[in-house]
């Protein structure tokens, strides 16, 4: 199950604000694990967007913070799921944050974007360093789901034609994936 962690209004200080999101986040973690004790199901956090009022970014934007509630759950049944999207508008250096994540990467979300908003188009539609993200998933051995998050891109064609974008969109992940591009 991939989760976003939760956030909260900016109407507490800013360090007081910092621990109750932390600790909130691990609270409804830790209840979403009791309540299907199958060690079958796991929780991906998902790295999110967005700047609070004060002009910090939100919580769960950071590898940092996501391994934060890795460590202080169950790191057995949480992983993180890196979102390449939220990450480029946050402008945080992928190949980086992914190799901080070594061993903890359970699932991506592949898409890109111009960092203007989360536009979840093609691969190189937008202005991804791809060539440092695959770098950074072979560096660490990943080997789980890469799931394209490209329905910004789709929704625009016309539907007697989306089965032959969604061919060549799977064509760009596979060549991207084997590195065949460079």
């Amino acid at each position: 199950m991939v989760f976003h962690p939760g956030r909260l209004p900016d109407m507490v200080k800013e360090d007081e604000a910092l621990e109750k999101v932390r600790q909130t986040n691990r609270e409804v973690i830790m209840e979403l694990l009791e309540a299907e004790p199958s060690s079958e199901v796991g929780i991906a956090l998902e790295n999110i967007f967005g700047k609070e009022a004060q002009g910090r970014a939100v919580y769960g934007s950071t590898p940092s913070e996501l391994l934060w509630l890795v460590h202080n759950t169950d790191a057995r049944r949480v992983g993180v799921c890196w979102d390449t999207g939220h990450a480029n508008l946050q402008r945080l250096d992928q190949s980086q944050a992914i190799k901080a994540l070594n061993g903890h990467l359970v699932a991506t979300h592949i898409a890109d974007n111009d960092t203007s908003r989360d536009q979840h188009l093609l691969l190189f539609e937008g202005n991804i360093d791809w060539r440092g993200i695959i770098t950074a998933l072979k560096e660490i051995g990943y080997d789980g789901l890469f799931n394209l998050e490209i329905g910004g891109a789709v929704h625009r064609i016309p539907l007697s034609l989306r089965d032959s974008c969604l061919h060549y969109a799977l064509k760009l992940a596979e060549s991207l994936c084997e590195g065949n591009l460079w």
